[in-house]
């Protein structure tokens, strides 16, 4: 039983984390668009530097899903 409240702490952990990445990942969209239409360059730059955070933020997602299914594993 404990392993299993473990597992779903987990899984409620893993949530946090993707909402987080999918709201700055939206910002970042959004002030990728801004930057375009104002030809903003320093926008630009921090957008592409957000972006790699971003990226990651996935590959740590990525990482703890396998984890966390591997240990499910029968």
């Amino acid at each position: 039983m404990v392993e299993k409240k473990k597992f779903l702490e987990s899984l409620e952990s893993l949530k946090i984390e993707l909402l987080n990445m999918a709201t700055q990942a939206m910002k970042n969209v959004a002030d990728a668009t801004k930057a375009a239409k104002k030809r903003d360059n320093d926008l630009a730059k921090a957008v592409i530097e957000k972006d790699n955070d971003i990226d990651r933020l996935e590959i740590k997602i990525e990482e703890e899903c396998v984890r966390l299914l591997a240990t499910q594993q029968p």
